[in-house]
């Protein structure tokens, strides 16, 4: 693949595995009734949560990823070893984009409003007991790993779709350019 083209294709990639390990695991559903007027929670109370959550180190780690997946990433890609230095920056500035845009400090913010808008108070406790409990706080110390388990998953599936993508780039490069088919009124 010309190295004009691998830019493009592999940001795309790393974006959508990053996004896959920033996700926060949630607790496991509960039923809740629903009641006509809830209190919303509040924005302490939605800052305790994302705490207990240990969201932001989470983010932290998920960055670290992406070093370990643009290894694998240059295997699977084929990069030369002479290309490999500029792959290599390309990776690191990739990652310092993630990490200036992405940051705690940027997404903390949206990331309460969020959480205010659609939790109640009462759920909102109810997940802080959770994610504080002994068993809430296995799952936050357990988290890392199984991100890092869900990125070798991911990784590895990449390792067939990203060929995929790459031959959908190409013909779409060498096709002509087609013109819709003119509407036919009545149809």
């Amino acid at each position: 693949m010309a190295s004009r083209h691998l830019g493009p294709v592999l940001a795309a990639a790393l974006l959508g595995l990053a996004g896959c390990a920033q996700q926060p695991v949630a607790a496991p559903p509960v039923a809740a009734p629903q009641a006509a007027a809830q209190t919303p929670a509040t924005p302490a109370s939605v800052e305790r949560l994302l705490a207990a959550m240990n969201i932001e180190q989470m983010m932290e780690g998920s960055y670290a990823q992406v070093g370990k997946m643009a290894e694998g990433m240059a295997e699977q890609m084929g990069i030369k070893e002479k290309d490999r230095p500029a792959f290599d920056r390309f990776m690191q500035r990739v990652t310092e984009v993630m990490q200036e845009e992405a940051s705690w400090a940027r997404l903390k913010g949206p990331m309460v409003e969020i959480y205010t808008r659609h939790y109640s108070e009462e759920e909102v406790q109810g997940l802080i007991a959770f994610y504080e409990s002994p068993l809430g706080r296995s799952m936050v110390a357990k988290t890392p790993a199984v991100m890092r388990d869900s990125a070798a998953v991911s990784q590895e599936m990449m390792k067939r779709v990203l060929p995929r993508i790459m031959a959908l780039a190409k013909e779409m490069r060498s096709a002509p350019a087609r013109r819709p088919a003119p509407r036919r009124e009545g149809l």
